[in-house]
């Protein structure tokens, strides 16, 4: 009797993989984030030039005062423009994967950006992303993609499985460090979208649901959530 092959693996074991990237890449940044750090460069006086104007579909960079706990260039698409003049900004991960359902691999090379938020959009006063500087613009299909994982994330249910494939997995235990991951990149673009007198501003996500935990492989613990039969596949953090 010959042995049975191996099944292939499914768009659900890629984003297991998936999220355990994303967690050795999680552990390597936090203790970086432990290593002595060392003394800050002298800051330069600079000339800025910001010579094109913004359109929906670029990809900016922020000037490091718009967002200065970032800690890195932060790179934004502008999704859409309001009638007011503010945009629709989502960022760019500091990782090179996945975290949760509101975030999408473009397909990219740039490490920058491999992989773009959705979930944590802001709409960014004019004046902020005035000074910017555009690095590139979202194909038609990318900006098409990121607004259907959007709003698949705001109504807590899941995309196309085309685009569901290539998003992280939801965040149901209460350990999981994506929360803290959450928090931190939230605090990043309250500050990059905030105004004086303004209240930090965040668009509701779909509410916890239950579901099975299983164990990710090759990792410390690894507890992410796969939801019942039958049961959309949200964003699933618990307020």
């Amino acid at each position: 009797m010959k042995p049975s092959s191996s099944r292939r693996g499914g768009p659900a074991d890629a984003r297991v993989r998936r999220l355990a990237e994303w967690l050795r890449e999680w552990a390597v940044d936090r203790a970086l984030r432990d290593e002595p750090a060392g003394p800050s460069p002298a800051a330069g006086e600079s000339s800025a030039c910001y010579d094109d104007v913004p359109g929906t579909g670029d990809i900016r960079v922020l000037h490091p005062a718009s967002a200065p706990s970032a800690e890195r260039p932060l790179h934004v698409a502008l999704l859409d423009r309001a009638a007011s003049g503010a945009w629709l900004a989502a960022p760019f991960s500091r990782f090179a994967n996945p975290a949760t359902p509101g975030e999408w691999l473009t397909g990219r090379r740039a490490a920058a950006l491999r992989v773009l938020c959705p979930w944590n959009v802001r709409w960014m006063p004019s004046a902020t992303v005035l000074r910017s500087w555009r690095t590139g613009r979202l194909t038609p299909r990318e900006r098409d993609g990121a607004l259907r994982v959007l709003e698949a994330w705001r109504r807590g249910t899941p995309p196309e499985p085309a685009i569901e494939a290539r998003t992280g997995l939801p965040v149901i235990h209460p350990d999981d460090p994506r929360r803290v991951y959450e928090d931190e990149e939230s605090r990043v673009m309250d500050e990059a979208a905030a105004e004086p007198d303004d209240r930090p501003q965040v668009l509701p996500g779909p509410a916890g649901r239950g579901g099975r935990v299983y164990e990710v492989p090759d990792a410390s613990w690894l507890k992410a959530a796969e939801p019942e039969k039958g049961k959309p596949d949200g964003d699933g953090r618990i307020p």
